[in-house]
């Protein structure tokens, strides 16, 4: 079988090429506008016609309208052959597109998704490399404005990610959910986040003044972009609308990352919008391990301190002596921490 015939086969099998009064290339899950597709498939025989350099020329039918045909057809989410192409990493079928049949590498689906979009999301770096070779844009954005980067970085993929980057993709670009670093810190991605920031991303744009790439990548559990971040610069003590970095370490009992922001200079006696300290947060939800690190480095008068329950000013008399008894409980189950709260409180309930 010569290349040429087997190019044509892959192209056959990819769109599925049918007959009927002008050669129409559909996909299965196509619906070709006009109505109802009866026809035959074409045989892929290795005569002139289905030579790559011919075949366009053959299914044009001199009235130079194919390119456009071909764009005009496609599924119910708006994808032409070129983005199920892009998506199946199919790149003899892509190149045979561009470069035979002169479609638009930009085509977008219903959501504002190219080819390029594709390839990118099914990891396609051949494709990827073809499409930007034929002037795929590498910022052209969906209608949630992603662009490839931002799918780039979810998928951690550093070739695609030097790829993108190499040919000129915007690397703070902002989607409805951020940049491609809060993309890649959101999903732990630690190669694609030191990538990002070898070129220069930004460790301390918020989305919309909310989650900044390093709170995104305590949420994920990633100590090691939370340690890339705050070496590239990102502000320990950031505040947003949302939590600062050690007030959501705390919130999680994450012991590591709230070591790693104390010795970046992370404040200790700020307060939330609930107005607890980091500490307090910890203490509220039961993180023992985080309360023992946080404590020494917090100068607010314990008495000040809301942990385990209410303020003391909330509490009565009589729980006095509860806090007394639990007190004693703790410490023969060698909680000294919890011990001592205790005990505090029952003094502060006394005097």
């Amino acid at each position: 079988m010569t290349s040429s015939t087997s190019i044509f086969i892959n192209i056959a099998n990819e769109m599925r090429f049918f007959w009927r009064t002008a050669i129409i290339i559909s996909i299965p899950e196509f619906q070709w506008p006009v109505g109802k597709v009866s026809a035959r498939l074409v045989e892929p025989e290795a005569t002139s016609r289905t030579r790559p350099a011919g075949f366009a020329n053959y299914l044009d039918m001199g009235d130079g309208f194919l390119a456009r045909r071909v764009e005009s057809i496609k599924d119910r989410n708006g994808r032409t052959a070129l983005h199920c192409a892009a998506e199946r990493g199919n790149t003899n079928v892509c190149n045979y597109l561009l470069g035979e049949v002169k479609i638009n590498v930009n085509l977008r689906d219903r959501k504002g998704k190219t080819p390029l979009h594709c390839a990118i999301l099914h990891g396609r770096y051949h494709t990827a490399v073809s499409l930007l070779e034929n002037g795929a844009n590498p910022n052209a954005a969906t209608g949630q404005k992603f662009t490839p980067l931002h799918y780039a970085a979810q998928r951690g993929c550093r070739r695609v990610l030097q790829l993108l980057i190499s040919n000129g993709a915007e690397i703070d670009a902002q989607a409805d959910s951020g940049t491609p670093l809060q993309e890649a810190a959101s999903r732990g991605m630690t190669e694609a986040v030191k990538i990002l920031l070898d070129n220069n991303a930004n460790p301390n744009m918020t989305f919309r003044h909310l989650f900044s790439p390093l709170v995104k990548s305590i949420e994920a559990g990633s100590f090691e972009c939370v340690k890339q971040l705050l070496k590239a610069g990102a502000d320990p003590n950031m505040r947003t609308v949302g939590p600062t970095p050690l007030e959501y370490a705390a919130s999680l009992g994450d012991a590591e990352s709230i070591k790693y922001l104390l010795d970046e200079g992370a404040l200790t006696n700020v307060t939330s919008n609930l107005g607890l300290t980091p500490v307090e947060v910890a203490a509220r939800n039961s993180h023992h391990e985080a309360v023992k690190i946080l404590l020494p480095f917090t100068s607010l008068p314990f008495h000040q301190l809301q942990i385990g329950a209410a303020p003391a000013e909330w509490l009565k008399p009589m729980d006095a002596e509860v806090k007394s008894n639990r007190s004693l409980c703790w410490a023969r189950l060698n909680e000294g921490y919890l011990a001592l709260a205790d005990g505090q409180r029952c003094v502060l309930l006394k005097t």
